[in-house]
């Protein structure tokens, strides 16, 4: 189990033994973690809301809930998933996508930065173009790092359907990239 679930039991016992801060932590515990799965499936205000959708739904489900904190931690990224996917698809908001800071690892030069910056929009964009079962797909799986098992239960799917679409969506990134992989390569 990992830290963060092991957390969330804690979290869950709190919850059934009725302490009012038990919503506090779960708040704390997975807004961010949430958020970051949310922006990468939709716009950042509806990235926002979408976790604000999955925070009141686990607060109403949190006394009752009768799994552990993995399958809680499934259950809150499924429900952020699909409101960030019905939020964009619903385009609650057309707002130009904001690139994300990467975390620095040593100053880069200020070419490097330019052609990082551009890189990660290139993916960001790419990724917004596929169908939302691939990008949910491939978000989770290749940028957020999860098993194929793991996105299987999340998105409640089979592990073929998980490889199919994350193969699609591979596929399809690679097409989008190729002007960037093509400059890669001639470095």
């Amino acid at each position: 189990m990992t830290e963060e679930a092991h957390e969330l039991e804690g979290v869950l016992a709190a919850a059934r033994a009725g302490r009012a801060d038990a919503l506090d932590e779960l708040a704390e515990l997975s807004a961010g973690r949430l958020w970051r799965v949310a922006r990468r499936l939709a716009s950042e205000a509806d990235a926002e809301e979408a976790v604000q959708i999955a925070l009141v739904r686990a607060v109403e489900k949190l006394g009752s809930f009768r799994g552990d904190g993995r399958a809680l931690w499934a259950w809150m990224e499924r429900t952020t998933v699909n409101a960030a996917i019905d939020l964009a698809r619903a385009g609650a908001r057309a707002r130009e996508h904001e690139p994300r800071a990467a975390a620095p690892s040593g100053p880069p030069t200020p070419s490097e930065a330019a052609e990082a910056a551009e890189l990660r929009r290139a993916v960001e964009l790419a990724a917004m173009r596929l169908p939302e079962g691939e990008r949910a797909v491939f978000v989770l799986h290749d940028l957020e790092g999860r098993s194929s098992d793991e996105v299987a239960r999340v998105l409640r799917v089979s592990g073929v359907q998980v490889r199919v679409q994350l193969c699609r969506a591979r596929k399809k990134m690679r097409a989008a990239l190729k002007p960037f992989l093509e400059a890669e390569g001639e470095s």
